[in-house]
Order: structure tokens, then sequence, then C-alpha cells
């Protein structure tokens, strides 16, 4: 089973945006638009949001990925957790004087921009809550974050699979938590990249049913 989220344009995707739960509540609307792409939150949102996702079926692992838009001036102390019901991962460690491009919210401090999270959680459960946790030292009209692209597939675990996740971006991630090998390739047993199955975006292996994201 696969669900998606947050991959649609326009009106479409402001009636996915309803679906959220957003704590604080935004003044105006769940959703902004960023360097033409249109986010859950985005400028002026740090706090919490959350859905709940049905109708998994039989399944014994989460594999999901998203993307997280990380904008204006953070520091090694902001983090953002990533939880599926009671597992969570963080975002952290970020440094916002080594980033150079603003794509987008407060003109006068620079973005981290698009990174993409993808990763795998035991689960079994046919229904689980993905929630992010905002924990920024500024306001939001200075440190705030958006995500859009979810995707979430049920299925059967591998032999050693375990709770885990990374991150991926132009620059500017941690060695803590930034993936070992490049969007579109997966890390074989022996700790070589290689390029996933033409069907797949992103992959934790090498067949058409390795795919975190399928290819557009």
């Amino acid at each position: 089973e696969i669900k998606t989220d947050l991959n649609k344009k326009a009106n479409p995707f402001k009636g996915q945006t309803n679906q959220w739960d957003l704590s604080p509540s935004p003044a105006t609307q769940k959703h902004t638009l960023c360097n033409g792409n249109q986010l859950l939150g985005g400028y002026e949102f740090g706090g919490t949001m959350s859905k709940q996702f049905t109708g998994l079926g039989s399944h014994s692992i989460l594999y999901f990925s998203f993307s997280l838009y990380i904008l204006d001036g953070w520091n090694a102390a902001d983090n953002i957790g990533i939880k599926f019901d009671t597992t969570q991962f963080d975002v952290n460690g970020l440094d916002s004087s080594e980033w150079t491009q603003n794509i987008c919210g407060n003109e006068t401090r620079n973005d981290l921009g698009e990174v993409k999270i993808i990763g795998q959680v035991l689960h079994t459960n046919n229904k689980v809550t993905m929630s992010l946790i905002g924990s920024l030292s500024s306001l939001p009209a200075e440190q705030s974050y958006g995500i859009r692209n979810i995707f979430i597939k049920a299925a059967a675990m591998e032999t050693g699979d375990v709770n885990k996740f990374c991150a991926l971006a132009n620059s500017g991630i941690p060695d803590a938590i930034k993936c070992p090998c490049p969007y579109g390739q997966y890390q074989d047993g022996n700790g070589v990249c290689q390029p996933c199955d033409s069907s797949c975006s992103a992959c934790y292996g090498p067949t058409s049913s390795h795919c975190y994201e399928c290819a557009p």
C-alpha cells in the first residue's frame, strides 16, 4: 500500500492541506508558495503539523520520503522532529551561516531550501499519525519550515531492517544525518552506492518494489 500526499498543484493542493492539523493555526491559510512550489506551512510557520493516514493494510514496516523546506536563519540548536506514532527522528545541527540562497520567506535571511527526507520505521498498525514538530529558537518570521511530496509505503520488512532516516540537499546537511548516497541511488550490502531502478526517484534497494518514491 502506498499513500501520497501534498503533491498536487493549485486548488487540489489546498484541499490536501485542509486534511492536516496545524498548531498554532495560521491566521489565513495552511499553505504558502515558495519558489513556485506549494508548501504545507512554509514562511511564518514553525509549529506542529500532523495527519493520520489510514488503510495501510498488512505490513511490518513503513518506508517514507518527503520534501522538507528549511527557511530563513537556523542554528545548530533548532530542531524539527519527524514522528510516526511514537517513533521520532530529529533534523538538527544546521548552520545558516553556510547558506547562500534566498528562495522565499524573510528577504534578509538565507534559506537552506529543499531537503529530501527518506527513511523507514518498523510499524504494523493499519493507521499511522505522521507529525512534524518544530522547536525553533526565533519567531516564525525569522525561522520557519514547510513540507510537500509525501510518499508512505507500507510493506513487509526485510532482514536487518531498523528505524532510520537521512537527509539530502545540495549542501549544508550535517554528516550525522546526511544520506550515504546521492538521491536516486541506494547503498548495497557492501556499502557501495548503486542506481535505483528506473521506476524509482528514490529507493532502498535494486528493484521496482524498493521505491521510496516513484519516478514521475
